[in-house]
């Protein structure tokens, strides 16, 4: 994936922690959607989870995959999306404790 320091590190006078720094190194949170040469599955079985109060955060053009997040009462919810196919993954962030 990237290297990402220990700590804090500041960009531009402003200090970040380690997980701004890692979204803005990645491209699940670059924001940008993909050109889909005509490549997605029908809107109408596979509608944009967006509708679904899901936020979309960035993609992945070569993987063809969009990712999009949810907070849950349980956690952070990863969804990545696989437009050409409509397989869904999802991914439970939770709290660690001790």
């Amino acid at each position: 994936l990237c290297n990402i320091k220990e700590g804090n590190e500041k960009d531009d006078g402003i200090e970040q922690t380690n997980n701004e720094i890692f979204k803005k190194r990645t491209k699940r949170y670059n924001n940008i959607r993909p050109n889909y040469h005509g490549n997605r599955v029908n809107t109408l079985h596979y509608p944009d989870p967006t509708r679904y109060n899901w936020t979309f955060t960035g993609s992945n053009e070569e993987g063809r995959v969009e990712f999009f997040e949810k907070t849950l009462n349980f956690g952070l919810v990863k969804l990545d999306f696989y437009y050409t196919t409509g397989t869904v993954k999802t991914t439970l962030v939770h709290p660690t404790t001790g």
